[in-house]
């Protein structure tokens, strides 16, 4: 991709999230105009402000890192996928559910308990082990497992700051995974076979992104293998929302309430 391209992707990757950043310096204003500030409030401001700063970092870092690997091919329209990120969107109620729970909590320990902030850091771990893992490929002198497009960009901006609050969320996080993952499939073949990647419980989960995003994306009333593609979709779904071994279901509560 031409140096200018790469550029424009970088923008579109870091526009929302310095929009993100002017949301928080307003909500920042508003509450110190209105004076009477605790030292609670204060520390729920702090709390948004190192989310989106975070965001940001992690993003460039992120971008840059991927540009210096390889080129970036343009598989899809740039318009078709800019980042959706809703990190700081529900932080403050966490915040708040968090001190109700214990009064004496500090902003900062609230913080980490928070639904954003842990899918958020999970996202980007994911992102990063992402990056490790073709970094061993080429170690090794092996294909790249993942491919960097303007898609799979978008995908791990939205992973890194996306959090499951609605239908809507959730589709976008499905639409990262499914990028990263389904549509690196054939490579993923190439190093543990055709039959393992279909018949092994480890790679499973790829195959039931594959499902969801069926549902969320395609109109799979219409065609062939309807009972078939119905049938899967609602297996995907009740793997992660029926209970496990431990009776806990594999999504949590908030995600589920969204899906």
């Amino acid at each position: 991709m031409p140096t200018c391209q790469r550029k424009t992707l970088l923008f579109l990757c870091l526009y929302e999230l310095f929009w993100l950043q002017r949301i928080a310096e307003k909500t920042h204003k508003t509450i110190i105009d209105a004076g009477n500030l605790s030292a609670w409030q204060l520390g729920v401001l702090d709390c948004a402000s190192f989310m989106v700063d975070r965001h940001i970092d992690w993003t460039s870092r992120f971008c840059t890192t991927t540009y210096e690997a390889e080129p970036l091919p343009q598989i899809e329209e740039i318009a078709d996928y800019s980042p959706k990120v809703n990190v700081i969107e529900s932080l403050s109620e966490e915040l708040e559910f968090e001190h109700d729970r214990n009064e004496d909590i500090t902003p900062s320990e609230a913080l980490e308990k928070t639904p954003s902030f842990q899918m958020s850091e999970r996202g980007k771990g994911l992102m990063e082990k992402i990056v490790n893992i073709n970094k061993t490929c080429q170690r090794k002198n092996l294909n790249p497992i993942f491919t960097y497009t303007n898609a799979t960009m978008m995908a791990a901006t939205n992973l890194g700051g996306t959090v499951c609050t609605n239908s809507g969320s959730f589709g976008i996080i499905i639409d990262g995974l499914y990028f990263f993952f389904y549509e690196n499939l054939k490579h993923i073949k190439e190093i543990f076979s055709d039959d393992a990647v279909r018949n092994e419980d480890i790679f499973q989960c790829i195959f039931r992104v594959k499902d969801m995003r069926t549902d969320l994306r395609h109109d799979f009333e219409h065609g062939d293998n309807i009972e078939k593609k119905m049938k899967d979709i609602a297996e995907s779904y009740l793997y992660y929302t029926e209970s496990n071994s431990n009776d806990e279901p594999r999504l949590s509560n908030d995600t589920r309430r969204a899906v």
